[in-house]
């Protein structure tokens, strides 16, 4: 796996091919990227946007993702490579801001990215992740957020 630079665009190349990342649009459009053979990174933005509220994507809401979109084909499941979740900066004012809108939804974007769908337990997730809470409060990273989930 490696990035090609082209006139400031970057390309992920994979076994000579590209691995496409989906964020916006109709979800088919994943259907026809693996159509024409390629691999894809869903990281469709209604769920996995960090610098969306918490009014837009609550916590429950990001914990319940699924790279692997409904309706794909079981032979097709294995080009979903995985999802990734991004946090747009250019408007966050300060750091607890920032704080703010990754934690803990980063935790629930990671369980999503390596646990499949028919093993998530949310309520089973939300007392595993007490331990993990109790840190992030010791180093300030949870503060205001702790009332949207």
């Amino acid at each position: 796996l490696h990035l090609l630079s082209r006139r400031q665009r970057q390309m992920c190349i994979r076994d000579s091919g590209t691995i496409v990342q989906f964020w916006d649009g109709d979800i088919s459009l994943v259907n026809k990227a693996i159509e024409k053979g390629y691999d894809v990174v869903n990281s469709n933005r209604f769920f996995t946007y960090l610098d969306y509220p918490y009014e837009v994507t609550p916590f429950e809401k990001a914990y319940s993702f699924n790279p692997i979109p409904d309706g794909l084909a079981d032979a097709d499941k294995e080009k979903i490579l995985g999802t990734g979740c991004q946090m747009w900066g250019e408007f966050t004012p300060n750091l607890d801001r920032l704080y703010y809108q990754i934690f803990p939804r980063i935790a629930a974007y990671a369980e999503c990215g390596w646990t499949p769908a028919d093993k998530k337990y949310y309520e089973d997730f939300r007392k595993r992740l007490k331990k993990i809470e109790n840190i992030w409060k010791e180093k300030g990273y949870l503060k205001t957020q702790l009332d949207k989930y």
